[in-house]
This record gives structure tokens, sequence and C-alpha cells, in this order.
């Protein structure tokens, strides 16, 4: 009869913390090479921009969400954030709603603009260790937000972009994320083992 209880107890105290664990964190993917050195997410046949061949074959890091991350705070410049699709991005894919990973470059209040390849906040340029390579700036030209004049973020707005930014779709073609869209922040790369390692 102890037993029984105890096994009871157990298997409860289990299902709660499965519980728990679902509600706080989920384990997403990129399909596409846009967050890459940092983040690795492409399929076989997929276009390497950086080396101007195909991948040979499908890669992608199984990265780790923590859902809890913004109930208290809010994302700050360099936290890479989990999102859902954005109204302008969503009609991208007839609707469809995608969980994204990208880069905040600028928060509610700053004001953002790419010019020359670089990226300037609020007037100043700033250094991107992370990026895969200096941004081509002919793509500046094609920017929707951000390119020939500056981006003024309102209220609950962040300005989010790639690491591999000469190959990523971000806010500069369908504009800021409002906050109600995101949905955590990316703390850790899970698998495959060889790219085990904590994102910064």
């Amino acid at each position: 009869m102890i037993w029984a209880v105890v096994a009871a107890v157990a298997l409860g105290f289990a299902a709660l913390v499965a519980v728990w664990v679902r509600r706080s964190y989920k384990v997403v993917y990129l399909q596409t090479p846009s967050m890459e050195p940092t983040i690795i997410g492409h399929a076989a046949g997929q276009m390497d921009t950086l080396h101007d061949r195909a991948f040979d074959a499908t890669m992608r890091d199984h990265v780790l969400v923590d859902l809890r991350a913004y109930r208290r705070g809010e994302p700050e410049i360099g936290h890479i954030v989990a999102f859902w699709s954005p109204p302008e991005l969503s009609a991208q894919f007839g609707g469809a709603q995608f969980v994204w990973l990208k880069r905040v470059v600028g928060r509610p209040g700053d004001s953002i603009q790419f010019v020359g390849g670089m990226l300037l906040r609020n007037g100043e340029r700033i250094t991107e260790p992370y990026i895969a390579e200096p941004m081509q700036p002919d793509r500046e030209f094609h920017n929707r937000y951000g390119g020939e004049a500056p981006v003024l973020l309102a209220a609950s707005e962040y300005f989010v972009v790639g690491d591999h930014r000469n190959n990523s779709n971000d806010s500069r073609f369908w504009g800021p994320v409002h906050r109600r869209y995101i949905i955590g922040r990316a703390i850790r790369i899970t698998a495959p083992r060889a790219r085990r390692r904590l994102l910064a």
C-alpha cells in the first residue's frame, strides 16, 4: 500500500514537472541559414551565399527557447529572440505562422538605419562581431525599413535581424516586431552534440 502511494506521488510530481517544462521551454530550429554562423539552419541544395555553392547536406541546430525570459523583463540589444510571424511576414507565406529566431538590434525609442554596410543605432555605428560577413551596401536600397531613412521604433517595437545579414529575411524588409509576438529568448543549442553551447 505504501509503495502504491509513493508511486502515485512520484507520477504526480513527474506530471507537474513535465507541465512546467512545457510552459517554460520550447525547442525550435531554423530551416534557413539566416542566423549562421551563430545558429545553423539549412537544407541540402539550399544556396550557401557565403561560399557561392549549394549546401551538401541538411543541418539544423536545435535551439532551446526560454519562454519565461520576458515575463518580468523586456528583450535587450543582442538577445536572440523567438517570435511568431508578424502580419507582414506571415503574408509572405499565405498567412501561415512560424516561430522565427533573430537578433535584437533596436528597442523602443531607438533609431535604426543601415548605411555603407554598417548598422547605425541612434546615429552611432555599431560593431557586430557575430555577423557572418560585412553587409553588402547595395542591399540597403532594397530595404523598406532603415535603408534610405532611419526607422524610429515606437513603444513595444523591436528591430530584429539575422546574423547572416546578406541572407536574412528580417525587419529590414517587413518591419519591426511588436512585443506581443515575441515568445521568448534563445538560450542554448541543445543538438547536435558537437554544436551544444550557450547562446550569448
